[in-house]
This record gives structure tokens, sequence and C-alpha cells, in this order.
């Protein structure tokens, strides 16, 4: 089975093998207000149809790993080879806290959003470059109106063959509406293929 690796500056931060998960993301992003520039998180899952015995599975091998304005994130999809290390549980990651309801609505809220509005801003733009080895060359910023920026990268055990990463700004309005429109990149990934990000403000 394919394994997706994530590197940061030429360090291996995370490589996981696809194997007995039916789905593994990555994510590198950040907004306006937030106090990190950016985020990286990875986590894989494989989730029980309802005559499958057993119980599901949610690992996150990383979480809210801060990104420095000029750092490269390197995304790959390799044949083969296992993991880098073993994916934690929530309950391992937060003891603490609450579990959260089955049916918990994840959408924001308009007092959400009004909370996001009023938060200073720490930066205005983000300027962002993508290499792709397929020779995709993307440099670009994101638009004033623009609060957030993410690197996305999803691979599932329906079409395990790629991954498909996108990197997307989004408005407040995007976000009330839980849309995407306005996507900067967009690919597929096989294996011995790879993607460079960089972001600075």
């Amino acid at each position: 089975m394919p394994v997706i690796s994530v590197s940061v500056d030429n360090t291996v931060i995370a490589s996981i093998s696809t194997q007995g998960y039916d789905l593994v993301t990555v994510r590198a992003g950040g907004s306006a207000t937030d106090a990190a520039f950016m985020t990286l998180d990875v986590t894989a899952s494989k989730h029980l149809k309802a005559d499958e015995e057993g119980e599901s599975i949610y690992h996150i091998f990383v979480s809210e790993l801060t990104l420095q304005p000029g750092q490269q994130m390197k995304l790959a999809m390799l044949e083969h080879g296992e993991n880098s290390h073993r994916g934690k549980t929530i309950k391992e990651l937060f003891p603490d806290a609450e579990t959260v309801p089955k049916d918990f609505d994840f959408s924001l809220t308009a007092e959400d959003l009004k909370r996001l509005h009023e938060k200073p801003r720490n930066r205005e733009q983000y300027t962002f470059s993508i290499v792709s080895s397929s020779g995709v060359k993307i440099v670009g910023d994101t638009a004033p109106e623009m609060y957030c920026l993410s690197l996305s990268a999803v691979w599932n055990g329906w079409s395990p063959e790629s991954t498909r990463v996108s990197l997307y700004s989004r408005t407040f309005d995007d976000l009330a509406r839980q849309e995407v429109r306005n996507n900067h990149f967009q690919e597929r990934i096989s294996a011995g293929d790879f993607i460079l990000f960089k972001a600075s403000a």
C-alpha cells in the first residue's frame, strides 16, 4: 500500500502507511487572526461499515505543528514504506477533553463569525509558492478580502492510486457558507510524485 510522507525543511515530520486506513488527510493552514502563522495537521482513519465488526479508528500523527514563514513543506506519495511513528488517539493527546457527540454541528454560527470579525488581524495576506513534480509552478498571494489559506491533501481507499491536493483561500462569507470558491491549485499525485509548498506574510 502507498505511503504519504510529509517533510518540513527536509526533515520528515510524518510518514503514514495507508495499510489499515481508508482515509489519510494532511492540512496546512492559517488565517489572518491566528496567533500562529500556519499549523500542520496529519491524521489517518478507518470508518467501519454497519455490517463490519470492531471499532472505527482515528489516529493523529501531527497535531497543530507551527509552520514559520518561509519554511518549505514537501508532500510526497511513495509506493511503499512504514509509519514514521505511531499515531495517537484523541484520548491519548487530549485526555481531559470532553467527548464530542456524534451529531455535533461543527458549522460556524453567526456569533462565531462575529467574534472572528472582531479579532485583530495579525497579517494582511499570505504569499505562497507551489512546485509540483509534474512541472507546475505557481507563485501568488491572497487577496485582501481573504481570511484564510489552506493546503489540503486527501488520500482515500476508494481511489488508492492517487492523492488529491488543493490550495485554496476563503473569505468570511465562504466560511459561513462552507464553500471553497477560490482555488489556487488542484492536482492528483501518484506514487513517486511530490508537491513543494512555501508561504510567507
